[in-house]
């Protein structure tokens, strides 16, 4: 109740506890869904090149292959289904309406996501095998066509690649739908972390825009002593032209004066 008390009272300790909080909530979200798109993008690559063989070879949408798209839509569709597997368990809020649904329309939704994130990572792991007998193949070729037998059947004859691109492309799924609890996450601090960017970004900005107006502005005295130069020196050297004779004149007339 006492820390309660002092953030209802806007004390600045508990306001800055709590702004340290949603700035490392904000920061560990960050890192991890940075770390998931390593895995996303990983993921991305195992599967691009086995899709060429299942889509029409030669489209293109937005200057993409086929293939690619085809890949990417797998991965956001991995992405989706984790999201809804967590909302349907309760570990994330992100969709109220989940939230608020009977028991057994979430279970129905948490069934149908486990079951489409298992098919998803089952034609991940086929298209990875697809993918290492494509590059096999690739490979017996260009053996074949330099002569090198006995490198194709040694080459042919070693699976460990091939049952470790299958479990990387069953595994990486599942982890990929994990990315929805830091998703969650960072939605949540970014509001709060992106304010005190754009407070820094406008009082840096302000600073910077001082320091300018200051420069301007010492420039333009520099300059206005500058003109002041330019006009009292001449006019200085003018004075000076102009006195001797007056000064020639006044002892000519005090030397008469005095013959006189």
């Amino acid at each position: 109740m006492t820390q309660y008390e002092k953030i209802s009272a806007g004390d600045p300790e508990s306001v800055d506890m709590l702004s340290s909080k949603v700035t490392k909530l904000f920061i560990i979200s960050l890192i991890v869904i940075c770390v998931g798109l390593v895995g996303a993008f990983i993921n991305f690559n195992l599967i691009a090149l086995p899709m060429s063989e299942l889509v029409p070879a030669g489209v293109r949408v937005a200057g993409m292959a086929v293939s690619e798209v085809s890949a990417l839509v797998i991965v956001a569709l991995e992405l989706v289904l984790g999201i809804f597997l967590f909302e349907a368990m309760g570990v994330t809020h992100t969709f109220p309406q989940i939230a608020n649904m009977t028991r057994g329309k979430r279970k129905i939704i948490l069934y149908g996501a486990l079951f489409g994130l298992f098919f998803l990572s089952s034609v991940e792991a086929s298209l990875a095998v697809l993918r290492e007998n494509l590059a096999e193949a690739k490979t017996a070729l260009d053996l074949s066509l330099a002569g090198g037998v006995a490198q194709i059947t040694e080459s042919i004859s070693s699976n460990i690649t091939v049952i470790g691109q299958a479990l990387l492309g069953f595994v990486l799924p599942w982890i990929l739908a994990v990315i929805a609890i830091p998703l969650e996450m960072f939605i949540e601090a970014s509001q709060h972390a992106f304010t005190r960017i754009y407070t820094i970004v406008i009082t840096l900005f302000c600073h910077l825009a001082s320091g300018f107006a200051y420069l301007i502005e010492s420039l333009f005295k520099i300059i206005s002593h500058i003109f002041d130069i330019y006009i009292i020196v001449p006019a200085k050297i003018a004075e000076m032209i102009n006195s001797k004779p007056r000064q020639a004149d006044e002892i000519g007339s005090a030397s008469a004066v005095t013959a006189s």
